[in-house]
């Protein structure tokens, strides 16, 4: 057994220190992976701090189809999401006129450029859903994480030839099912 396995044992049996030493080992790493998505260190320390406190109550679930740290990067990713999005300043109706902003939709029909442009965003995601979760991980570590080969083989446990060969398995796929809304 890994040392990581042993650490999530001993906290699953009570062990909390072992928890400790299992963020003490990724805590700087996610930190690190966690600015460019959070916007700051200090966003980020507030995002890498909720994936901890979730990945703690959520040990139980952790079943190492992945290694550890791709969970918990998973985990972390979806909190710099929530962080993001959750973070949005509300502004008032002078506020927004002042900054020059569009104002809310009155309620009229969406321009057909822009339904045509979210139903493809929508084909797209679909497509990204449809796709393996080995091919997926690679392919969202690359595209909208913008993490090297050598960085998602590292955080996936993976050699660099075998991101590549998922990457371009993952590419090859889309294209094909996306060739008849992009043209």
């Amino acid at each position: 057994m890994d040392e990581d396995a042993l650490l999530i044992d001993e906290t699953l049996r009570g062990c909390e220190i072992a928890f400790g030493r299992l963020v003490g080992k990724y805590r700087d790493r996610l930190r690190h992976a966690m600015v460019p998505l959070a916007g700051s260190r200090e966003d980020a320390d507030d995002v890498v701090q909720k994936a901890l406190a979730r990945a703690f109550f959520k040990l139980h679930g952790f079943h190492a189809l992945s290694t550890f740290y791709t969970w918990l990067y998973r985990i972390a990713i979806n909190e710099a999401a929530n962080h993001r999005y959750g973070r949005r300043p509300t502004l008032s109706l002078e506020q927004m006129r002042e900054s020059g902003r569009a104002e809310p939709a009155d309620g009229k029909p969406e321009p057909p450029e822009q339904l045509d442009q979210q139903r493809r965003c929508r084909q797209i995601h679909e497509a990204i859903a449809g796709l393996s979760p080995e091919q997926r991980d690679v392919l969202e570590l690359r595209a909208f994480d913008r993490c090297s080969y050598e960085t998602i083989a590292e955080i996936l446990g993976l050699p660099v030839s075998t991101v590549r060969g998922r990457l371009s398995m993952a590419r090859g796929r889309l294209r094909k099912e996306l060739r008849p809304i992009m043209g």
